[in-house]
């Protein structure tokens, strides 16, 4: 009788590794991102503001379209723009952060400052995406 071939196991497979969770949001990571956005809005930059937004990013009106068409008709207006943001409150989710804020916005048309300026209150839901923070969703509220 012939002996049995010998059986040869496989070695065992990896166990797959759990998808890495991002780093909490940090509150100084945060104020970094909204002061970016803040020189890009004063510079009127619209390509570096629009990379501060998530793929899916949405604002009052809609989705990453219609911020982006908000801002240009804003910038193509507009001669200078300054916004003042003041935080007054601070989220923080296991993978998200919302920052809460008052705004304070100057607008100059043909070099002149308009009259009046708009103020309210402004609301930035953060998250990470492809690991750096971005803006998920921006809501205003005028007063």
């Amino acid at each position: 009788a012939k002996p049995a071939p010998a059986i040869i196991a496989a070695p065992p497979a990896p166990a797959p590794k759990p998808a890495a969770t991002p780093p909490p949001i940090t509150e100084p990571e945060a104020l970094a991102l909204l002061e970016k956005f803040t020189t890009a809005y004063r510079a009127g930059d619209l390509r570096e503001l629009m990379r501060l937004f998530t793929r899916d990013a949405t604002n009052n009106r809609g989705g990453r379209t219609e911020i982006a068409y908000d801002y240009q008709e804003l910038f193509d207006d507009s001669d200078a723009r300054e916004l003042l943001l003041t935080p007054n409150g601070w989220l923080q989710g296991e993978t998200s952060a919302t920052v809460l804020a008052r705004f304070e916005a100057r607008v100059s048309l043909a070099g002149r400052w308009r009259a009046g300026r708009s103020e309210g209150d402004i609301r930035f839901d953060l998250a990470r995406e492809d690991g750096v923070l971005r803006i998920k969703a921006i809501r205003h509220e005028e007063r």
